[in-house]
């Protein structure tokens, strides 16, 4: 099995400072020892899935970028997108599918065909 350690604590590291929280902020809405914040986000050991699990939750990551770090990366506007859609009702999917469609067909209506 890959070591993620390294990914996670990269990506971790990142969203927290991109959010402008501290390491402390961070651990206090989550109910974690900061310790353990500190040795994620510095390669050191995996935390329990519980753990992992509210952090992915807390920053919306796409836990692909983690599990699949030598795939690359999707844009984050793809990961923000593909997050928010996954995280809605089938009812909601249902209605935003035809909204969808016919933004991407209004985009995509200049598109030149290819040869």
């Amino acid at each position: 099995m890959q070591d993620y350690s390294y990914s996670l604590g990269e990506i971790i590291k990142r969203e927290r400072v991109h959010a402008g929280l501290t390491q402390m902020q961070v651990a206090e809405a989550l109910h974690i020892d900061v310790r353990t914040l500190l040795n994620i986000e510095n390669h050191r050991g995996n935390p329990k899935f519980e753990i992992l699990l509210e952090l992915i939750r807390f920053f919306k990551i796409d836990a692909n970028t983690i599990f699949y770090s030598e795939q690359p990366d999707a844009t984050s506007a793809q990961q923000k997108l593909r997050l928010l859609i996954g995280g809605i009702a089938e009812k909601d999917a249902e209605t935003l599918l035809p909204v969808i469609e016919s933004v991407l067909k209004a985009l995509h209506a200049n598109d030149v065909p290819a040869d």
